[in-house]
């Protein structure tokens, strides 16, 4: 396998564990805390942390300045990635922990969608039946019809929509940025910065309990959101999204044991069908990558037949 893609394969991986941690955090801060508060402070310290660790001496993952080779594009990446955050903070008010992972299965299909459009990056049939595959086990959540699409599902879904739409933007910027701290760093501001009048119109009460869990999820989003843009800088799109629904695991675990949520059949059969569509398109584009090897090496054997 090509060691760009084993390694995107391997950052997507430990993302999805680091991500999964900040969810459960999220969901105790989104049921006990001011929304405008807690997304003004990780946004913030996130911006700190990653300050800081761009001015240590060794930095593989967040070096570069301020400067952006794409302005405008690092722009609208940012702010598709701050109204994601507010609707996933309200969607993990609202439900349990793994349904509103399901809703994170529309991302592959709504990345492959307008991954054309934006990236020129085509989906092979292959590719397609697993996306639809994703997209059927996203349905099995609602088996009375749409009439149990909640406020939460709104949510979840509009935070899955703009977030697919920020991810796919990580790929088109990656093609000309050369400073992974720029595409860290300015979400964050820009997530600090449109939540702080919402904060200075919320409670003020402090508590220290979470305050510690706000630190603790700046650290787990600035470790995801580093690795994420390194491993979609090696990947397309739709497959790196689609890899993301392995967390599925996690949740599943971690709404057991920290929620004690344990979901309904319908629900877990749609979060497998969604894993197995994750992992049957990962499969399709390795076995891509090793075909082209092996005809490279080929090629470069017999060079003049």
């Amino acid at each position: 396998m090509n060691s760009g893609v084993l390694i995107g394969f391997g950052l997507v991986l430990v993302a999805t564990f680091t991500a999964a941690l900040s969810d459960v955090i999220t969901k105790v801060l989104a049921i006990n805390s001011e929304p405008g508060l807690v997304l003004f402070s990780v946004g913030l310290f996130v911006s700190i942390f990653a300050i800081l660790v761009n001015q240590l001496q060794k930095k593989p993952i967040l070096s570069g300045g301020w400067r952006t080779t794409c302005p405008g594009l690092t722009l609208i990446r940012a702010l598709l990635g701050v109204v994601s955050v507010a609707c996933f903070f309200q969607a993990f008010a609202s439900l349990p922990l793994v349904e509103v992972f399901v809703f994170i299965g529309f991302m592959p299909v709504i990345a492959a969608i307008i991954s054309r459009p934006i990236l020129g990056e085509s989906v092979s049939r292959a590719g397609w039946i697993s996306l639809l595959l994703g997209a059927c086990g996203v349905m099995m959540l609602f088996p009375g019809g749409v009439w149990s699409f909640g406020w939460g599902h709104a949510m979840a879904f509009g935070g899955a929509s703009f977030g697919a739409a920020s991810l796919v933007l990580i790929r088109k910027i990656s093609r000309f940025e050369t400073n992974p701290f720029a595409q860290v760093i300015y979400p964050h501001v820009a997530l600090a910065f449109v939540m702080l009048p919402v904060a200075l119109a919320g409670d003020f009460d402090v508590v220290w309990i979470e305050v510690g869990l706000v630190l603790v999820l700046s650290v787990l989003v600035l470790v995801t959101r580093s690795l994420v843009v390194h491993a979609f800088a090696k990947l397309r799109a739709h497959v790196a999204t689609m890899l993301m629904n392995v967390q599925f695991l996690w949740a599943f675990l971690f709404g057991v044991l920290v929620f004690s949520e344990f979901p309904e059949a319908n629900v877990i059969a749609g979060a497998c069908m969604i894993v197995t569509a994750s992992l049957f398109l990962v499969g399709q584009q390795a076995l891509c990558v090793s075909r082209s090897l092996t005809l490279r090496r080929y090629e470069v054997l017999t060079p003049g037949e």
